[in-house]
């Protein structure tokens, strides 16, 4: 399965070359195990929820599972995510969550 382009800015993270090749491995087989979404930065940032790097829905034995995904490439980035950025992706995850009515993980990938 090919890796979902979108034309919105990427990330700071992603904006440097090896950021933005994690991404991309990470995305290869995280959305093989599901479907992909597309979320709009526009729309979690109109919410204060900033943006999420992936996302994907499945099914699994208890039925639907909105999956999201936050990439790190080192444990330094780990540490930046647990101090800053949990809550707002938490958040982000509650939001979609009720808008596809089904429950919901958070996932950290870290290169």
């Amino acid at each position: 399965m090919a890796p979902v382009r979108s034309t919105e800015k990427l990330s700071k993270a992603s904006k440097n070359s090896s950021g933005l090749k994690l991404e991309v491995k990470f995305s290869l087989s995280f959305h093989a195990q599901g479907t992909a979404l597309l979320v709009s930065p526009q729309l979690l940032r109109s919410r204060s929820l900033g943006q999420i790097d992936l996302a994907r829905i499945r099914k699994d034995k208890d039925g639907w599972l909105l999956e999201i995904a936050e990439v790190k490439s080192s444990e330094v980035g780990e540490e930046q995510f647990l101090r800053f950025q949990k809550s707002r992706l938490m958040n982000a995850q509650k939001f979609l969550a009720g808008l596809f009515g089904h429950r919901s993980k958070l996932i950290r990938l870290v290169g």
